[in-house]
């Protein structure tokens, strides 16, 4: 069930906006290889808290296939939890440092994994283009 759930949120991605989920929308700001970091937004227009860990998936489309961009090992040790309360946005910043090799130009997503009130997990995603 949860991959099925991982899968259609996979399939919501809109131009620079994912669907909302559970009332949740995350957006990437406009990306730059040459930038140090990226910033994504969650919005949260629900009534409820929905906890995150700030891990998340980054993937490359490359070769007709979505492909994992792996992070170092010292940025995934520093991962923490945090949360989106009702109607607040949350914004993250990722170093470019944190992945292994930095990113080229071309198209990726990320995906967020969030909470909900019985601790199941749901997915946000967009897809986001990085210019030269």
């Amino acid at each position: 069930m949860k991959r099925l759930l991982f899968v259609c949120a996979l399939l919501v991605v809109v131009a620079g906006c994912s669907a909302p989920n559970n009332g949740v929308t995350i957006k990437v700001d406009r990306t730059s290889a040459s930038a140090d970091s990226m910033t994504y937004r969650l919005h949260n227009a629900s009534d409820a808290t929905y906890p995150f860990e700030k891990s998340y998936i980054v993937r490359r489309h490359k070769d007709a296939s979505w492909q994992a961009v792996p992070f170092t090992e010292a940025f995934e040790r520093e991962l923490a939890k945090k949360v989106v309360r009702p109607g607040e946005t949350e914004v993250v910043e990722v170093p470019m440092d944190a992945f292994q090799e930095p990113l080229r130009p071309g198209k990726y997503r990320i995906t967020q994994t969030l909470f909900d009130e019985d601790g199941e997990a749901f997915h946000v995603t967009v897809s986001f283009p990085v210019n030269s």
